[in-house]
C-alpha cells in the first residue's frame, strides 16, 4: 500500500505535467510500446484446438506449437509439456513516463500417456500493474 506523502507527490507531479502539456501541446501524447515477451518462449496458442486427446502425439504438438517451455517426467510412461508466455505492453505518458502496464499471461499444460494425449490444460491471465 502506498503511503499518502508518495500518492500526494505523485498527484502534484501529473498536475505539473499536465500543466506542461496545456502550455505546450506538443508534450501531450501518450505512447504505447510494442509487445514484449518478458518471460517464457511465445508460442501459436490458438492452434491448440487442433490437438486432440487420445489421437494427437508429442510430435503433432512439437510440429503445431514449436518447442514447449517446459518438459517434466511425472512418472515412467506420463510426461507433460508446459507452454508458457508473459507479455507486457507499457503505455507511457507524455512519450517517456510509463504510467500503467498491461500483462498478458497465456499458459497451456499437455500431458501425455505414452505417446498419446491425455489432457489439454489452457489458462490465459490479463491484468494491469501501475
Amino acid at each position: 500500500m502506498r503511503s499518502w506523502r508518495s500518492m500526494a507527490l505523485r498527484s502534484a507531479a501529473l498536475m505539473v505535467l499536465c500543466a506542461l502539456a496545456a502550455s505546450h501541446p506538443w508534450l501531450a501524447g501518450c505512447s504505447v510500446d510494442d509487445p514484449e515477451i518478458t518471460s517464457g518462449r511465445d508460442f501459436p496458442f490458438e492452434r491448440a484446438v487442433a490437438l486432440k486427446k487420445g489421437n494427437s502425439t508429442k510430435k503433432d504438438a512439437e510440429d503445431l506449437l514449436g518447442p514447449p517451455f517446459r518438459k517434466s517426467k511425472l512418472s515412467e510412461r506420463v510426461e507433460a509439456y508446459r507452454y508458457f508466455s508473459k507479455q507486457v505492453v507499457v503505455h507511457r505518458i507524455f512519450y517517456f513516463i510509463p504510467y500503467r502496464s498491461d500483462i498478458t499471461e497465456k499458459e497451456l499444460v499437455l500431458t501425455f500417456h505414452g505417446a498419446f494425449l491425455e489432457k489439454i490444460e489452457k489458462n490465459v491471465y490479463q491484468y494491469e500493474a501501475s
